[in-house]
């Protein structure tokens, strides 16, 4: 189908509506060929079911400032304009973004960056963070851990030939951020293991490409090498997902020569108050204090998924239940958390097989519950309406009579519901050793695969 056989279709009949609010889609003709043939659709109906005016614009046309990269999806009604700034494959994710922009339009501002590596195309910036983790294993006595990070970094930094390094540098919604995250291991020979994991900017749980199964493998006193060849590999690899992506990393960077006329200038002012708008709740607020526990976000996603590591992932259950809190401050920071899990809510399908975990494994008559909690989790950026914040929380997570400190990989996004209530969307992520660290002995099969659990947890809060 044809875009501009489209933008006729679609502005005569929403022009037949009163909506409230306005759904405005960019695209690049020649470039955003995958989006118009296979999400177009769907975005115009979600315009529909959520009673907004759908408007598609050829970018090449021009395109307001600030915007730098197609398709490029903005809500807009009486109190402001907002920018999707997620996968565009993710349809409930952007119900959920006019849901929260309807009645909390974002504010004007870029992301800050410090001390970036970054890619300039057209007006679009990818910045590449770099997590380099502490190295694990047989670590010879003495070891300087923090030379070994700054010496990766260093070599890192060097194979990234198609980035530049900048001190301090502005990100726009519209911009793309890949998380680069090189692991690595040494063994009892002093045989170096570099596993490499690239993470999207939209999802810090679930990696768009790893090597764990063939690590880079070199001699410990040659680890720059193999930072050099890592940094190589996930450099090619971001610039694959720029371009070949199918789940929403991909896009069109817009050219800096193309025409950038105001909204108004496009006939796109904030449209008028209707007097038959659906009333929302305009004076909702990132409230401070505890945020409660409040169950899943959707009915076919679980509150939490485990399994056990690659090639033994078929042994995997869920839990059914959580309470507890996550206390938030007057700057938007997360300050504490408190969380309790029933140790009974888990299954894995079959209840011979559940009661059996609970006696023998579990304990569960003796351990009713599991719980994680944490104070002071450092630095990270401010919880806002209309923004997705990542952040890696250390807590103290208890499972018997065993005590470990866990890191969790987490992603929260405040929005607001059909009922135009406040709530926080967690998707977070992390890794039990059940064996090594809480006795527990896991299937037959490869170690460590048979000690280590994967868990996925997906909840709201209120």
């Amino acid at each position: 189908m044809k875009i501009y056989i489209t933008i006729i279709i679609v502005l005569f009949a929403s022009s037949l509506l009163a909506q409230s609010g306005q759904l405005i889609v960019f695209v690049q003709q020649e470039c955003d060929t995958f989006f118009v043939n296979n999400y177009l659709n769907e975005v115009i109906k979600i315009a529909s079911d959520t009673d907004c005016e759908f408007v598609l614009r050829d970018a090449s046309k021009g395109i307001p400032g600030g915007i730098t990269t197609t398709p490029a999806i903005i809500y807009q009604n009486h109190l402001g304009r907002s920018l999707y700034a997620a996968r565009y494959a993710e349809l409930n994710t952007i119900k959920n973004f006019i849901r929260t922009a309807c009645a909390v339009p974002q504010k004007k501002g870029l992301l800050p960056k410090e001390n970036i590596l970054y890619y300039t195309e057209g007006r679009a910036k990818i910045a590449a963070p770099i997590k380099i983790t502490a190295l694990s294993g047989e670590v010879p006595k003495g070891f300087d851990q923090n030379n070994f990070a700054a010496k990766a970094r260093e070599a890192i930094e060097k194979s990234m030939t198609e980035f530049r390094m900048a001190k301090q540098m502005d990100l726009a919604r519209s911009d793309r951020q890949f998380y680069m995250d090189f692991h690595s291991y040494v063994d009892e020979d002093e045989k170096l293991y570099l596993s490499l994991a690239l993470f999207s900017q939209f999802n810090c749980i679930i990696p768009v490409f790893e090597q764990f199964e063939t690590p880079l493998i070199g001699k410990i006193e040659d680890f720059s090498r193999l930072f050099n060849t890592g940094a190589e590999i996930l450099q090619k690899e971001i610039l694959n997902q720029l371009k070949t992506s199918k789940i929403g990393d991909a896009y069109a960077p817009i050219p800096v020569d193309i025409l950038m006329p105001t909204w108004e200038d496009l006939g796109l002012p904030l449209p008028q108050k209707a007097e038959s708008a659906i009333a929302i709740n305009e004076n909702l607020t990132l409230r401070t204090g505890d945020w409660n526990a409040a169950g899943v976000i959707d009915k076919q996603t679980p509150l939490i998924q485990f399994r056990f590591s690659e090639p033994l992932e078929r042994y995997a259950g869920e839990v059914q239940k959580m309470s507890g809190k996550m206390t938030i401050n007057e700057r938007g920071k997360i300050t504490a958390g408190d969380f309790i899990v029933p140790v009974k809510s888990l299954t894995m399908g079959i209840e011979s097989f559940d009661a059996k975990i609970f006696k023998s494994y579990l304990k569960a008559g003796r351990f009713p519950n599991a719980s994680f909690s944490f104070q002071d989790i450092g630095t990270h950026e401010a919880l806002a309406f209309g923004q997705t914040t990542q952040v890696t929380i250390n807590g103290l997570f208890k499972l018997k009579n065993k005590k470990k400190i866990i890191p969790v990989r987490a992603q929260i996004t405040p929005i607001a519901d059909a009922n135009s209530n406040a709530k926080l969307s967690v998707n977070a992520s992390f890794q039990l050793n059940i064996t090594d660290d809480f006795g527990i002995e896991g299937p037959d099969g490869p170690s460590p695969n048979r000690k280590l659990m994967e868990f996925n947890m997906n909840f709201l809060l209120e």
